[in-house]
């Protein structure tokens, strides 16, 4: 006859006791195994601890120093758009003037009611020159200068 595997068998089956006290065990000598002096351990734990403080400073510092030069590039971006702020305040205020149109007046020949205009014109037969563009020349810098303006400047 088939069982089902949620019953069982009744079953009356005993282990024998063990007497602990009659059972022969090998002694255990504690003397032969080397003993830790405290301060060695303590100091092996005070050492564990400094080095995981100093690496904690270590990227503190890092993170320190990554957050102030940002800050100092933050802070230059802030003081060239407050400067390109002012001076665009400063056109805005010249064009608004009447200074300002009077001074497009004169670039586009125009006068005043009770002025002439006066057009100078060439002689006959001269040639007005054409000025000529000369390019601002380009001072190339040497390394010696880059590092002195590094480390002096």
């Amino acid at each position: 006859m088939a069982q089902s595997p949620r019953t069982r068998r009744k079953t009356d089956n005993k282990l024998p006791k063990i007497n602990l006290d009659k059972l022969k065990l090998p002694k255990l000598n504690l003397d032969r195994l080397p003993k830790l002096p405290v301060r060695q351990v303590i100091i092996v734990l005070v050492l564990g601890v400094m080095a995981l403080i100093m690496l904690n400073l270590n990227t503190r510092l890092n993170e320190y120093n990554r957050l102030t030069a940002q800050r100092d590039a933050v802070a230059g971006e802030v003081t060239q758009l407050a400067a390109t702020s002012t001076a665009l305040d400063t056109e805005v205020a010249y064009a608004r003037s009447d200074e300002a149109v009077e001074d497009f007046a004169r670039e586009a020949h125009m006068v005043k009611t009770d002025e002439v205009l006066v057009v100078p014109l060439p002689k006959p037969g001269q040639v007005t020159p054409t000025p000529e563009y000369k390019p601002p020349s380009v001072r190339t810098v040497q390394n010696w200068e880059i590092w002195w303006a590094l480390f002096f400047d």
